[in-house]
């Protein structure tokens, strides 16, 4: 992964003649030892005999062994394998797959100039390795490939002085290659003519290495060239990859013991975070290998979520204590199916988990512990926007390296549960060309009515032919305004309950996308949403307050269905006004999946229609005998109606509410108990409970006594006395009350009479008959 510091690092002046070269090479161990600190001699990552099954492996090394057929030979396979992906992704970035011990690789050509730029990335060799971990400046030190003879001994010998310098200079590093020849590092080809020259003029070789005079056969050569391959290239990645891991420690370790500690501290702080409220919570460990420790998956799920707690849903189903091999792959799929979304860099399958190779396990954990702090978020972007609308924002980025050119990154966006954050699909790859400034751009809609965050990675290891370092940034989501997609007025006559059907239809339409279902969850609150303030409640669980309400919902979920041109649903309702004042209710509508969205229901009501009609009787003969100010009633043009004590409207209303909130056990006590004591007493209870205030709309059904202004629209008919109480509103009897009509009527009189309460809640409306006798 490359990064301006980097190069930065990588560049030295350059110097000539033989005591400049001595300088360089002391400038470049100087490098190697304050930037990748050279282990010590017993630390030997190629220590492959040991850890090797059957006791056949000690007979065959140095040899590498081609049969498949032992577990020595699949275990050093597995190893080579792993050290040409190593090649092929982290050094040569995905554009070049070595074939280690192969001639191809062992070979060194010339390309003519003016072929150069054409074919200089289809053959790569250990000198490209060696540029890549080490910098340009490596060059200098190493024989130089255009000074490399066409043909003949001569190639052969400066072909080994390459290897030579190249052992030479990784041994200086910390490498164990004291076991090494470096015309083993040569073709089979090259190899003969090496042979026959050490043979012919061994004067000449003296100084450069002690060959055997028995020279190999082809299948000898290339058993112990190939083993000489991979402990080079072990060796080199020991004193570079592996020990970078003690740059972030001042304690004198070896790698693999700061990787087990890494390893040993993220698993037994996180198992206690990750699985606090699963019944079984993996036990401390102790993590001593890098096989068997590994093999669940539960010590490395543990490692990356302790750096990206975004991927905490793809393990969610993990096996804590798997039981077989098949829970164990589970976990496993789960980890790399992790892996793959933030485009980790590193290939493995789950299959790699079973019976682990340790040092390719090795090599993943330095993969990871490198790796990993990149994608813990360096900076945080926040988008603010009114509910179910959208704002951008650009996120820039800079190459400002001459030397490595253009950069290709894959834009994710992870741990986006409610999909409020996207990035334009041809902005999901961008390639940053050297010296320039791209911006991104990063979409928020305002879904949910609360924050919300994901991650926004910005992953440099993915694409070749250059990799760059990866960029992590947290996206904050606010809504600021939570405002309503529709606004519904239902009127209804007061103290009757009414069912009527809303058509809710959604903000978040889909275009060219029809017969799709969506369910959302109901929430309900009576207070103006605010982002600042959520009062919302469920209303499945607010359904189940034995409370009357005025606005009573039929159901708990709202079913969606996309057509072609528009996106609603059916929500049924109940609306019963026991009061004449205007209420606001406020339904958010919530579906993880697609977003959430509020609608306004505006509740009113107006007169009854008459509830009974009273009857009454006056004569037309004679003068009125009342007094100023007071019906007599002696008089006969004066008429005593009875007017009910109870409100039987109400009363019918609030069972039927009560119907809708209690369960089918209960409807027998509250509809003979509720206009009662008994009854009363327990929905005071009900409401002291829950902690709820008495609202207006049903305030007043809890009022024994009650004054009322009585009016009649018809002329003929007065009141000396407009306000007339009853004394027991819950009594089933009736009450008293004078009218008084002129002798210029008509029998018989028909109208209406309405009693309207001082507080303006409750309003009856009787018609109103009076004959003549």
């Amino acid at each position: 992964r490359t990064s301006k510091s980097d190069i930065t690092n990588n560049t030295y002046m350059t110097k000539s003649g033989d005591s400049q070269e001595k300088a360089l090479v002391k400038e470049l161990n100087n490098k190697c030892e304050d930037n990748l600190m050279s282990t010590s001699d017993t630390t030997d990552c190629t220590n492959t005999i040991e850890n090797t099954e059957g006791e056949g492996a000690k007979d065959v090394y140095p040899t590498f062994p081609f049969d498949s057929g032992s577990h020595y030979s699949k275990y050093m396979i597995q190893i080579r394998n792993s050290v040409e992906l190593w090649l092929y992704e982290q050094v040569f970035c995905c554009y070049f797959h070595p074939s280690i011990g192969s001639e191809t690789f062992s070979e060194f050509f010339v390309i003519d100039k003016k072929y150069a730029s054409k074919h200089s990335t289809i053959i790569k060799n250990i000198l490209d390795v060696m540029e890549r971990l080490f910098g340009k400046e490596i060059l200098k030190y190493l024989p130089s490939l255009e000074k490399l003879p066409a043909e003949g001994t001569n190639r052969v010998v400066y072909i080994h002085l390459i290897y030579f310098k190249i052992i030479d200079f990784i041994t200086a590093q910390g490498g164990l290659l004291s076991h090494l020849e470096p015309h083993l590092l040569m073709s089979y080809a090259d190899y003969m003519v090496f042979v026959k020259h050490k043979k012919a003029s061994t004067s000449s070789l003296a100084s450069t290495a002690d060959v055997d005079e028995n020279t190999l056969s082809k299948s000898d050569f290339l058993q112990l060239s190939m083993q000489c391959w991979l402990d080079l290239l072990l060796q080199t990645y020991k004193v570079t990859t592996l020990t970078s891991c003690l740059k972030k420690t001042s304690n004198p370790h070896k790698p693999e013991d700061i990787l087990l500690s890494w390893l040993g501290r993220h698993y037994n702080s996180q198992r206690l975070v990750l699985w606090k409220d699963r019944t079984q919570v993996p036990n401390i460990r102790t993590i001593k290998n890098f096989n068997q420790d590994l093999e669940d998956g539960l010590v490395l799920i543990t490692v990356t979520l302790a750096y990206c707690p975004f991927l905490v849903s793809f393990f969610e189903d993990v096996f804590l204590k798997p039981e077989n091999i098949s829970q164990a792959y589970h976990n496993a799929v789960r980890l790399i199916t992790a892996w793959n979304k933030i485009h980790l860099g590193f290939s493995i399958s789950p299959k790699d988990f079973s019976k682990p190779n340790p040092v390719a396990m090795l090599m993943l954990v330095t993969h990871l512990y490198i790796i990993l702090p990149s994608y813990e978020p360096e900076a945080s972007i926040d988008f603010s926007a009114a509910l179910n609308t959208t704002v951008t924002r650009e996120v820039t980025f800079e190459n400002p390296n001459e030397y490595f050119g253009s950069i290709s990154y894959v834009c994710e966006i992870v741990g986006d549960e409610y999909n409020c954050f996207s990035l334009n699909e041809k902005e999901s790859i961008i390639k940053i060309s050297k010296g320039q400034k791209i911006s991104l751009n990063v979409c928020y809609t305002g879904r949910k009515t609360t924050k919300v965050t994901a991650t926004l990675l910005v992953c440099g290891a993915c694409l070749p032919a250059r990799f760059g370092r990866n960029f992590a940034f947290t996206l904050k989501g606010y809504p600021v305004q939570l405002s309503e997609s529709a606004v519904f007025n239902v009127n209804s006559p007061l103290n009757i309950p009414i069912q009527t059907t809303l058509w809710i239809t959604t903000p978040h339409q889909e275009k060219n996308k029809t017969s799709c279902e969506e369910i959302y969850e109901v929430w309900w609150t009576d207070n103006i949403p605010s982002s600042d303030h959520l009062d919302f409640v469920k209303w499945s669980a607010k359904d189940t307050n034995k409370m009357p309400r005025r606005l009573f919902l039929l159901s708990y979920q709202l079913k969606i269905v996309q057509g072609e041109k528009v996106a609603r649903g059916p929500l049924d309702i109940q609306v019963t006004c026991l009061s004449m004042i205007i209420q606001h209710h406020w339904l958010i509508f919530i579906n993880k999946n697609v977003g959430d969205f509020i609608v306004k229901v505006t509740t009113s009501a107006y007169s009854p229609p008459p509830m009974s009609c009273l009857r009454g009787t006056a004569q037309l003969c004679g003068s009125c005998t009342c007094l100023e100010n007071q019906i007599s009633t002696e008089c006969k043009l004066s008429c005593s109606l009875q007017i009910p004590s109870r409100n039987q409207d109400i009363w019918t209303s609030i069972k039927i509410m009560f119907y809708l909130l209690t369960p089918p056990e209960e409807h027998e006590f509250w509809s003979h108990q509720l206009d009662k004591k008994i009854g009363l007493d327990i929905v005071k209870w009900i409401f002291e409970y829950l902690k709820v205030d008495f609202h207006k709309n049903i305030q007043h059904i809890f009022d024994k006594s009650k004054t009322y202004i009585v009016s009649c629209p018809n002329e003929f008919v007065s009141f000396h006395n407009e306000a007339f109480t009853i004394i027991d509103t819950r009594d089933k009897g009736t009450n008293p009350f004078t009218i008084h009509v002129t002798k210029d009527c008509q029998f018989p009189l028909r109208t209406t009479i309405k009693l309207t309460s001082l507080d303006n809640d409750e309003i009856r409306v009787y018609d109103l008959l009076i004959e003549k006798y």
